[in-house]
């Protein structure tokens, strides 16, 4: 009455290789790189993560310095919009000046030439 189950150890073997492939698949383990028990090497875990460290620090250096060098391009050219404004405005400004600085003195020029002539007249 009791089922002989009969197995072939090689299919087993082979649907179990499937098996894990699909596993490490699922959980993104790089068969290349793994070593079944590495996660027990206390050692080997501390140089991983000195090297992540390491890693990271490396790029957040870098970062930090193309950050620095677009600040500066970005100010070089806030720099240069602000001459560019300043000197136009500037120009424009001068020569308003001179003309509203002309007109006030002819004004005043005649103003003074014509209190001039009043007087002369007394």
């Amino acid at each position: 009455n009791r089922k002989v189950k009969e197995t072939n150890s090689h299919v087993d073997a082979e649907r179990k290789d499937h098996e894990n492939a699909k596993f490490r698949a699922a959980f993104r383990i790089r068969g290349d790189t793994y070593q079944e028990g590495s996660a027990f090497d206390q050692e080997l875990q501390l140089r991983k993560k000195i090297e992540r460290r390491t890693k990271r620090e490396e790029i957040e250096v870098k970062l930090e310095k193309e950050k620095k060098k677009e600040e500066k391009a970005a100010s070089k050219i806030t720099e240069k919009t602000r001459r560019r404004k300043y000197s136009s405005s500037s120009s424009s400004s001068s020569s308003s000046f001179s003309s509203s600085y002309d007109s006030y003195s002819s004004s005043s020029s005649s103003s003074w030439s014509m209190s001039a002539t009043l007087e002369e007249d007394e």
